[in-house]
């Protein structure tokens, strides 16, 4: 998927909502968070991950890279 998209942060960073088309969606709980270091030979930056539960009651997976927010998964 790995597509780009708008997320909303708290004062320490954590994702609390995700912009969408018609309105923000928020997130009700964090449910993982781990961080990738890249892989260095290719230049690729480090990638904060966050599993979240959105009050929409879909799970989503999305990395930060360099201030860059990626929407990688949508769990069924």
């Amino acid at each position: 998927m790995h597509q780009p998209v708008n997320v909303l942060t708290d004062a320490k960073g954590h994702p609390s909502g995700l912009d969408g088309p018609q309105k923000p969606v928020n997130v009700r709980r964090i449910l993982d968070f781990w961080c990738y270091g890249g892989r260095w030979w290719l230049n690729e930056p480090p990638r904060d991950y966050y599993l979240l539960e959105l009050d929409s009651g879909h799970v989503v997976e999305v990395y930060n890279a360099a201030d860059n927010w990626t929407l990688s998964r949508i769990a069924d």
